[in-house]
């Protein structure tokens, strides 16, 4: 009886531990409705504003698009603040980028990101031209959604992605200490 309590709080504190690493999703923009954005070149960006409901902002997922062939070169992905300051700047490579299928842009955490306003940056690397470049997908539905800006002008509608804060440490272990004291509770009725 004594090793099953033990193994019942070792089983707990292993969900606890892997429950710090999963991301989960608060918001997703995917419409009804999608159309592809210009070609993402040299010096174009697209820029889409977002406000994050909850803390630990730590992922973005964005759908792009190839065009079906393999690009070469670079692009990056940003996140910046209301006032302007980045908080997140990455290089990915273009030949990554499979045709019509999510990327994960994955980052630190922003901690205290509840209800703050950014910027998600796509910005096309040297040597991107037409030809050799991505794209990314919108989306626009009834609802009203945030408009991207390209060098191309306003689109209605956002890009098409999801974004992801992780959860709260504490959150998960007050739930999965819960459930390991009834577990515990259980086994010595």
């Amino acid at each position: 009886l004594q090793s099953r309590r033990y193994g019942v709080l070792l089983l707990v504190l292993a969900l606890c531990c892997l429950g710090l690493r999963f991301d989960t999703s608060v918001m997703q923009y995917d419409g009804e409705f999608r159309f592809a954005l210009p070609e993402l070149t040299e010096h174009a960006d697209f820029i889409q504003a977002v406000t994050v409901p909850y803390d630990n902002f730590s992922r973005v997922d964005l759908l792009l698009a190839s065009f079906n062939r393999e690009n070469h070169g670079f692009a990056d992905f940003g996140i910046v603040d209301e006032h302007g300051k980045p908080l997140v700047w990455q290089s990915f490579a273009l030949s990554e980028v499979k045709d019509n299928q999510f990327f994960q842009f994955s980052f630190p955490p922003i901690r205290d990101s509840a209800g703050k306003y950014y910027y998600v940056y796509l910005r096309g690397g040297k040597g991107n031209a037409p030809g050799n470049a991505i794209t990314a997908w919108g989306a626009h539905d009834i609802n009203k959604l945030p408009t991207v800006y390209s060098a191309k002008g306003e689109h209605k509608g956002a890009l098409n992605c999801k974004f992801f804060c992780k959860q709260p440490p504490w959150l998960l272990c007050i739930g999965f200490a819960v459930a390991g004291v009834l577990l515990l509770l259980c086994s010595l009725w």
